[in-house]
């Protein structure tokens, strides 16, 4: 929240990121639910979804730095 402008790009970058994630996590429960019993497959989308929503962090810290390196 240094300034409007890494704010604006922070969140259309988190924006685009989610699309993914969803498109992710759908294809692992599709798969999972066919291949893992029912509390398994829970578990499982439910550990991807942590790993993958905390793991887009760093990633747009790191974006922020290289966009914004100069200031």
């Amino acid at each position: 929240m240094a300034s409007q402008e890494r704010w604006d790009f922070a969140n259309r970058l988190n924006i685009n990121l989610f699309w993914w994630i969803t498109a992710i996590l759908f294809l692992i429960g599709i798969v999972v639910h066919f291949t893992m019993p029912f509390g398994v497959a829970q578990m499982t989308v439910y550990l991807a979804m942590v790993v993958l929503l905390v793991g887009i962090i760093p990633v747009i810290e790191r974006a922020l730095k290289k966009e914004f390196e100069d200031e």
